[in-house]
């Protein structure tokens, strides 16, 4: 560590004759480096002359330089413990205990300097620095300004104040600040660094590239400049940059982990999935211990459908870090997708989940509050989620808001996304809720505690284990009622959770599912699909010489080994067929080569598959048009697609299994009254595939009626749905009443 040492003397006095010149001489030999031959010279002052300030003062500066911060402290302390007006010892002792973790100490020797030296900035920097650090924002600004009066182009106090008004919320302040000190001093790169970030996070993106450009120029090994420029390339599209900059980042430090995994990341959204695990490769060889990188190489794999691959990760992943949140939401996701385990197995790892990252909340637990009783009261309604947005889950979630029936119940909703996420749907949610809460920004705690201060009797989780759940919040019971509801595929298996609201085609009698939450079954359709108003009308099917075209277009991540031999089977009994999928990752050569291997292993060639990225939205729904039937995915079946097939006017071939996750395009099939679209085994689904292929009237009759159908169906009547669940609701909210 470099102490200052500006000052080579202090008030100690001398009465040895030559003791004052050899002091001289050891502070000389300091400050040219030479730090062995200057410690023995102030040892053997030392020795001399055992209470002279100047020498311990020395001697603290020497161990400091040498790394040695411990008994650096002691000879600082000692110096001004002999001289209570040595300024210099004061300051340096200030630094010192600060680094050592040990700020109110440190505070107490940089309050010292200021008052010794009246007429110098830096002590009244560093204390400035001190108390932000402490959270004393409003004592550091006024110190900070004292600086300022006393050299109004100070580097260090121009960099500080831009900071604390940025921690005391003056963000518009904060880069008044920021400019004026580049305006005196544009070639500080750390200014430009601060000022980038501010920016960004006011929603100045193209100004924070500019931050970012200008300290990466002025000083090219700026590693984290190179990095958040990165970071911020990536959020605002501009990948190829993106990957440039996080190569710099690299180059600058080749040991920054989060460096090569935020590159893998962008690899991946740009389909170089090999590149993508090299980086995750090297994150975890300069970082073995890393969990996000085998975490993420995990994501990777599941995303291409290389399952045992990515369960692997995951698990690997929480070896490293036990309370890893993120792996052990993709386990449980992994696990409730493919139906790999039993039902025991899928709730053994939600309750280890329960375990780990509810404990907060059952040691915290809310207090129970009286309930005002219903009569003369709405029912109190809140809906949490991450996908407030435009999201499949809003698609389904937003005909059921809006028809909500405002006179028996009052609704909150609970907006998890990051504003920046906000569109057009946002808004439209927020306009049809009565109460909308944006708490992104609130910790688990936080956001339990705004919900029990909202006194909601109702609370649903719209998300289970999906990205940017909140499920943690629920341990703490901030509402009577707890329900899981739409945007999961299985139970959450949580202690607190109440109810999982579904329905009687997705759980029948008998159902395999374990869940510690009751099952509620709605006696209709549990969800209600809105068609879009830019939907293009039906269709027919272009003549094509009577050659079928099945089609798919979920994601890889459904394509089951099984689904793949079977939609095999279903190609080589009609040879004529093709197969048309389409998703985002098959615009990548890579997953592309990797799919056609997997069909080849089938024995089906390339001719009979076509392959293609994904297209704008109209686009993707008129590409319907070349369907004849849709193969649905299985164990998980598709979710949105099969209601936009419908719509469309394609039919849907189906495989119902034993569990929720297998059972969702069932249940949307049965509220249209096609359940001769439901298999229920491998060889029915090809039997089915192929008679429907070879039925050419009634495909015919399907097209042209399915949409009207569906539109007169459970599946696109919002308003029974509203009053079913609204029905629900009451019913649990009277079983809670009465102690059941």
């Amino acid at each position: 560590m470099q102490l200052a040492t500006q000052e080579s003397g202090c008030g100690s006095k001398m009465p040895r004759q030559g003791t004052e010149a050899l002091f001289r001489q050891a502070m000389s030999l300091y400050q040219q480096g030479r730090l062995a031959a200057a410690e023995k010279s102030a040892r053997s002052l030392a020795h001399r002359q055992p209470d002279h300030a100047g020498v311990q003062h020395l001697l603290g500066l020497i161990a400091a330089q040498q790394g040695d911060n411990t008994q650096a402290e002691k000879y600082l302390a000692r110096a001004t413990r002999l001289d209570n007006r040595y300024a210099e010892a004061f300051f340096n002792h200030g630094l010192l205990l600060k680094l050592l973790g040990r700020p109110e100490e440190a505070l107490v020797a940089f309050e010292r300097a200021t008052r010794l030296l009246p007429s110098s900035a830096e002590p009244r920097v560093q204390l400035a620095n001190l108390l932000r650090c402490l959270g004393r924002l409003e004592k550091a600004l006024a110190t900070c300004d004292q600086a300022l009066r006393i050299d109004n182009q100070h580097e260090g106090a121009l960099a500080e104040r831009p900071i604390i008004l940025w921690e005391l919320g003056r963000k518009e302040d904060a880069l008044l600040a920021c400019k004026q000190a580049l305006d005196l001093n544009p070639a500080n790169a750390t200014m430009q660094y601060n000022h980038g970030n501010m920016l960004r996070e006011c929603g100045y993106g193209k100004k924070a590239l500019s931050a970012y450009s200008k300290a990466t120029q002025l000083r090219p090994d700026y590693t984290e400049a190179h990095y958040n420029r990165a970071s911020l390339l990536k959020e605002m599209g501009m990948l190829e940059d993106a990957l440039t900059s996080y190569r710099l980042a690299i180059e600058s430090s080749p040991a920054l982990a989060k460096a090569y995994i935020d590159l893998g990341n962008t690899l991946c959204d740009l389909g170089r999935f090999r590149e993508a695990l090299q980086a995750y490769e090297e994150a975890s060889s300069v970082d073995p211990d890393n969990p996000i990188a085998i975490r993420n190489q995990g994501n990777l794999f599941m995303d291409t459908g290389q399952v045992d691959k990515a369960e692997a990760c995951f698990r690997r992943a929480l070896e490293l870090k036990e309370d890893y949140i993120k792996a052990r939401n993709n386990l449980v996701m992994l696990l409730a997708a493919t139906t790999r385990g039993s039902p025991d197995t899928l709730l053994e790892e939600q309750r280890r989940w329960d375990n780990i990252h509810g404990a907060a909340g059952r040691t915290n637990r809310l207090p129970a509050r009286a309930v005002a009783p219903l009569s003369g009261r709405r029912l109190r309604v809140g809906y949490v989620s991450p996908d407030m947005r435009t999201h499949a889950v809003a698609y389904f979630f937003e005909p059921l808001l809006e028809q909500h029936d405002r006179e028996t119940c009052e609704i909150f909703c609970y907006s998890c996304h990051p504003p920046a996420q906000s569109d057009a749907t946002t808004e439209r949610l927020r306009k049809a809720s009565e109460h909308w809460r944006q708490v992104h920004e609130l910790d688990d705690e936080s956001l339990a505690q705004r919900i029990y201060d909202d006194r909601i009797d109702i609370l649903v989780d719209l998300a289970g284990y999906t990205m940017g759940n909140r499920l943690a919040a629920f341990t703490y019971r901030p509402a009577p009622v707890q329900v899981s509801y739409l945007g999961f595929f299985a139970a959450t298996g949580l202690e607190s959770m109440d109810y999982w609201l579904t329905d009687r085609i997705l759980h029948p009698p008998g159902t395999t599912e374990r869940t510690l939450e009751t099952i509620y079954r709605l006696p209709r359709c549990w969800v209600c699909y809105r068609p879009p108003e830019q939907a293009p009308p039906v269709a027919p099917r272009p003549a094509d010489g009577g050659h079928i075209m099945f089609g798919c277009f979920s994601n890889i991540s459904k394509f089951s080994d099984q689904a793949i031999a079977v939609w095999s089977d279903i190609l080589r009994s009609l040879p004529e067929s093709r197969l048309l999928l389409m998703e985002r990752l098959l615009a990548s050569p890579e997953v592309r080569a990797m799919l056609l291997a997997r069909f080849e292993q089938q024995g089906i060639g390339c001719d009979r598959l076509i392959l293609r990225g994904s297209v704008p939205y109209i686009q993707y729904l008129a590409t319907y048009a070349e369907i004849d039937i849709i193969l649905d995915p299985f164990p998980r079946t598709g979710g949105t697609t099969t209601a936009e097939a419908l719509w469309m006017g394609v039919p849907v071939i189906t495989l119902a299994g034993q569990r929720y996750v297998e059972r969702i395009s069932t249940s949307k099939l049965h509220a249209l009254g096609l359940d001769d679209l439901v298999a229920s085994n491998h060889k029915e689904y090809t039997q089915k595939a192929i008679a429907l292929a070879r039925d050419h009237g009634h495909r015919q009759l399907l097209r042209k009626t399915l949409r009207q159908r569906m539109a007169a169906s459970p599946l696109c009547d919002s308003k029974g749905l509203a009053r079913s669940i609204e029905a629900a609701f009451t019913e649990m909210w009277s079983q809670w009443n009465d102690g059941d």
